[in-house]
């Protein structure tokens, strides 16, 4: 489908109040059709009542305007630092360099997202949260971008409001293992009383998330795989499933930070998906996945920075999609990785798709560059 631009944020309750069947972004690449879901297993929880969903946001959060002010106030009296071009946990700092929004716009859409979401987050369809959820990640990429300016820690060691909200809505919205991130946040806060939020997006079993530091961390016990990611990236669908006529699959699919579009209005995120096959053949396996995802032999073969590896590249012209597709042997069967965005956010994103590779290889992250004399 064609990108299309939500405008401000300020106007994302209207719009979702006004269409139940409004779409996000390259939402067909990123997230597959309906029927894809459906034959995948891959559904946003469901949660047992409306008192479960209103509890995950604590009432401090009914009204924030005034904290919210007080904390962009204060955000304008801290200098800009120049920012390294790689972050202390190994991801690349490029994408982090030009926020969708200011800081003022970040504080004020949470806020009013966030008193939203208290009266209607319990009436909201699959794809009404998810057009919600991007929306609160966007704003959360750019709070962690102007902390980065800033020469801030990325997860914060003291009381952040704004991040507070944030993660008290994104597990509830289907963001798997944002819990940890949540509960973190409470314990460096100054607010006391407040319980620990459970996992309200069930893993299936033998999948596990934690936080490491500033990063999420996702492993398979019986795919024996594992990887780290950016604390503000978006794990938003986890299965295990049967394929039609193909191989069992492990599915982990994920969003990253968003990006400005190039050649079109708005911005969107570019998407990781991980394919496993645990105990599955390789060459099979390969060749299943290839075809799903568009890919033959003609397909253009692009070089990777990683030893061993080059991907599949193609480009949809219908939908303005560019992807890549890597696979290789795995320590306990074969594995896909397949990244995807619109033009613009697929460049700049890029080079978490390459950070994302080390990561399942269990590779070491280049050295910092060295400063010019």
């Amino acid at each position: 489908m064609p990108i299309q631009e939500l405008g401000s944020l300020g106007e994302l309750s209207a719009a979702i109040t006004a269409s139940a069947t409004l779409t996000c972004l390259d939402e067909p690449i990123r997230h597959g059709t309906k029927a894809d879901r459906a034959s995948a297993g891959i559904e946003p929880p469901r949660h047992s009542s409306e008192r479960q969903a209103r509890a995950s946001a604590h009432p401090e959060f009914r009204r924030i305007w005034k904290g919210v002010a007080i904390t962009f106030a204060s955000l304008l009296l801290v200098p800009s630092v120049s920012a390294a071009d790689r972050l202390a946990n190994g991801f690349d700092a490029a994408p982090l360099a030009d926020p969708i929004f200011t800081e003022e716009q970040v504080a004020t859409e949470v806020a009013r997202l966030n008193n939203w979401l208290i009266d209607n987050h319990a009436k909201l369809d699959p794809d009404r949260r998810q057009l919600v959820r991007e929306g609160l990640y966007t704003l959360l990429g750019s709070h962690v971008s102007h902390r980065q300016k800033r020469g801030e820690p990325l997860l914060p060691a003291e009381d952040d409001l704004i991040m507070r909200s944030i993660f008290s809505w994104s597990e509830p919205l289907g963001v798997y293992g944002a819990h940890h991130i949540y509960n973190e946040l409470i314990s460096r806060s100054d607010v006391e009383g407040v319980p620990e939020m459970p996992a309200l997006a069930p893993l299936p079993v033998g999948f596990e998330t934690a936080l490491e530091d500033d990063l999420l961390s996702m492993r398979s016990t019986r795919g024996g795989w594992s990887f780290r990611i950016p604390y503000w990236f978006m794990p938003f669908a986890v299965s295990e499933f049967d394929t039609k006529n193909g191989p069992r699959t492990q599915l982990v699919m994920l969003s990253t930070g968003a990006s400005k579009h190039e050649g079109l209005p708005g911005n969107s995120q570019s998407t990781l998906r991980l394919f496993a096959g645990p105990g599955q053949i390789g060459g099979d396996f390969e060749k299943y996945w290839s075809k799903a995802l568009g890919f033959d032999s003609k397909s253009e073969r692009r070089d990777l920075p990683i030893e061993g590896l080059s991907a599949r590249k193609r480009f949809d012209e219908e939908s303005r999609i560019h992807s890549e597709m890597v696979a290789w042997a795995g320590n306990n069967g074969p594995l896909v990785v397949y990244y995807a965005g619109a033009p613009g956010p697929y460049e700049k994103n890029r080079v978490h798709f390459i950070d994302f590779l080390r990561q399942l290889r269990g590779e070491a992250a280049p050295p910092p560059a060295a400063e010019a004399p």
